[in-house]
């Protein structure tokens, strides 16, 4: 009779477990560029297109890869409002940023960026 309940526990704690390792689990690239879209209110942004479209980033509007790889984010005049997300520093090969035009994005630059070499 208590088979069942016992069954449902350790599954319970089992997913408790598992959602708390994947919670610690480094963002995917894609991640990071929906965090910079829904920080940003990404669907305001003006001469962007295709953006959380499939899982390829690659030809995302303003984003240069290199063997599939962010290596570039240039949203130049696009609108975006809010602040930038730190995530944005987990794009390891990421070397240019550039927002020009942008007067309302707001608050401090995450640390990260003076490290970009470009």
């Amino acid at each position: 009779m208590h088979c069942p309940r016992m069954l449902l526990f350790l599954f319970g704690f089992g997913a408790l477990v598992l959602s708390s390792y994947v919670s610690a689990a480094p963002l995917t690239e894609r991640e990071v560029l929906m965090d910079l879209y829904n920080t940003t209110n990404g669907p305001s942004w003006q001469y962007v297109t295709n953006w959380d479209t499939g899982s390829d980033i690659c030809p995302w509007s303003g984003i240069t890869c290199t063997n599939s790889n962010v290596t570039g984010i240039g949203l130049n005049n696009a609108g975006l409002t809010g602040t930038l997300p730190s995530s944005l520093a987990q794009l390891p090969l990421l070397t240019y940023l550039e927002f020009s035009y942008m007067r309302t994005l707001v608050g401090t630059l995450p640390d990260f960026i003076a490290d970009l070499p470009n």
